[in-house]
């Protein structure tokens, strides 16, 4: 296999989306866990897929990333107020709803 070098801004393309993911993951210390990126990058291909890093475009990559989370396992929410500890868990809509243990 041939040494190939890489470009500057190609090395800052690269930077910065593995940035992006991190960021995206939470910043985990190493070693990451490969499957849990995968898993990212499925949810949210669009985002993690372009250079574009607008607070915009990455608030609704989190929403979008959290719904099909939600829609995968729905028991999600439920779980969150039990490990927490909460009493409920309220989720502002135009229905006005909570969760409760």
């Amino acid at each position: 296999m041939r040494n190939v070098n890489l470009g500057k801004r190609t090395v800052a393309d690269i930077d910065g989306q593995v940035a992006k993911v991190l960021r995206g993951l939470g910043s985990p210390e190493p070693p990451i866990n490969l499957h849990i990126v995968r898993d990212l990058l499925k949810l949210d291909r669009g985002y993690y897929s372009t250079t574009d890093d607008s607070l915009l475009k990455e608030m609704f990559s989190r929403l979008k990333v959290g719904g099909k989370q939600v829609l995968m396992r729905p028991t999600l929410l439920a779980d969150a107020v039990r490990t927490l500890s909460l009493k409920a868990l309220y989720l502002p809509d135009q229905s006005k709803r909570s969760v409760t243990e």
